[in-house]
């Protein structure tokens, strides 16, 4: 039975000072309701525990020892939970206005929606797309072009974005980054699924709850400011292994057999490539007496994606449950 209006669950991995930004931030447009935080750190070993207890003694914080991705972590700090709506808020956001007390008086006033996410910027304020349709093999390369044009300044694919980012609509899924749910939606639907380490969890727990019954809104009236990537930023190897591999567990789940097929013949051409180039980097820098441990540790990653590609087997779903 839940015993406040709002739950605001925050995993972290090392780089406390993104962790603490991020809560300051929350501390400084805190909802109005009766709202709990609670902190599930990673094993980060870097002394955010205590930062934590000093600085912010209120907040419920939990150390697993040890790597266990996001959706584990995130999935222990929402057991821990005790809000109606349960905010899923990544460590490299900032809030800079209202945005818990705008996205809870929506679900309040729309009981059929399941989740609700704000409008999206980078550090720049340019706009981050972080909602769409479900994705499908050729939805997703449409979705990194137009990821890179934003990237790049284009101008067209912004001044089409400014106007499209404005307006609020029913989606097929929202970013984890900064995400309400409802928690009558997650009873019925389960939690995230585990074996997706750390990306695609977002799309998947939106396509289940859309399957359930519930509606799914993008809510551009408030924002926040996400700097992309900033934890996996620590480890940037680790994270993009992370990727492929919930890439290829994304596509056994929803694509079928051919449809995995393909994310794996992608996948195999994407890093066979990534890694001879990289083999030829290395002996050249090997021949003039370079330091070439980096693009060592790059061809290693390229091999043991191939070998992902070749031989694994995605890992089966784990959807723990949510008691009411």
């Amino acid at each position: 039975m839940a015993s406040c209006r709002l739950s605001i669950v925050i995993v972290c991995y090392k780089n406390p000072q993104l962790t603490l930004r991020c809560i300051r931030s929350i501390a400084s447009f805190a909802p109005h309701s009766e709202h709990e935080i609670i902190c599930v750190d990673n094993g980060s070993a870097d002394g955010i525990e205590e930062h934590i207890a000093k600085d912010f003694p209120s907040i419920r914080f939990f150390q697993i020892g040890y790597n266990s991705g996001f959706s584990k972590a995130t999935n222990l700090g929402i057991k821990e939970s005790r809000g109606e709506y349960i905010m899923l808020l990544n460590n490299d956001t900032i809030i800079t206005e209202l945005v818990f007390d705008q996205l809870t008086d929506f679900m309040s006033a729309h009981p059929d929606t399941g989740a609700i996410g704000p409008r999206h910027a980078d550090g720049r304020g340019r706009f981050q797309v972080s909602y769409g349709k479900f994705p499908t093999i050729f939805s997703e390369i449409e979705r990194k072009i137009i990821q890179f044009r934003i990237l790049c300044g284009d101008p067209t694919i912004d001044r089409y974005f400014n106007e499209f980012c404005y307006q609020e609509r029913k989606v097929d899924w929202l970013s984890g980054s900064c995400l309400l749910l409802r928690r009558d939606a997650l009873c019925q639907t389960g939690l995230l699924d585990e074996s997706l380490f750390m990306y695609y969890e977002d799309v998947d727990i939106c396509k289940r709850i859309i399957q359930k019954g519930w509606s799914i809104y993008y809510f551009p009236k408030t924002s926040i400011v996400h700097y992309l990537g900033g934890s996996a930023k620590e480890n940037e190897s680790v994270s993009l292994f992370e990727h492929s591999r919930s890439q290829l567990c994304f596509a056994k789940k929803y694509y079928g057999k051919i449809g995995e097929t393909i994310i794996r013949a992608f996948l195999f051409l994407r890093f066979s490539i990534a890694g001879c180039r990289n083999i030829v980097k290395f002996c050249v820098m090997k021949m003039f007496g370079k330091e070439a441990q980096a693009v060592y540790a790059h061809i290693a990653l390229s091999f043991k994606i191939v070998t992902m590609a070749l031989l694994s087997k995605a890992a089966e779903s784990v959807e723990p449950v949510l008691n009411a």
